[in-house]
């Protein structure tokens, strides 16, 4: 495979940043980030159920949007920051943010790897 030498020597400055929201803030989440430059974010209809679920009810699954960004580790704060501000509501079945690290990411259209894939002119 022409991409696996040197991965390990490629290793990213990069988080994939995971959050479950409430659907009902999906389009003000995605106006906020488009509006701050962030390039692209995934969301998925998700089920399931968390501990205030357990907690107050009979579990039972709860529909939520899940979003991922992959971001550079300079935009970590203010993406959760601006996660926060646009999804909190401070009821239960607010959701969970998680950043992750990311070893290394190729673009499968133009090869690019790493923090080249985020660059604009990709």
């Amino acid at each position: 495979m022409i991409f696996s030498r040197n991965l390990r020597k490629r290793r990213t400055k990069m988080k994939l940043i995971w959050a479950v929201i409430r659907p009902t803030k999906k389009k003000e989440l995605e106006e906020a980030l488009v509006k701050k430059g962030v390039m692209g974010v995934t969301f998925e209809k998700v089920k399931g159920f968390g501990r205030e679920e357990i907690m107050l009810l009979e579990p039972h699954e709860l529909e939520h949007c899940k979003c991922e960004l992959l971001v550079p580790d300079e935009w970590v704060s203010w993406v959760i920051e601006t996660i926060y501000e646009h999804t909190h509501t401070g009821t239960p079945g607010d959701g969970i943010i998680a950043v992750i690290p990311v070893e290394t990411v190729i673009d499968i259209v133009t090869g690019r790897k790493g923090e080249e894939v985020m660059r604009e002119d990709s």
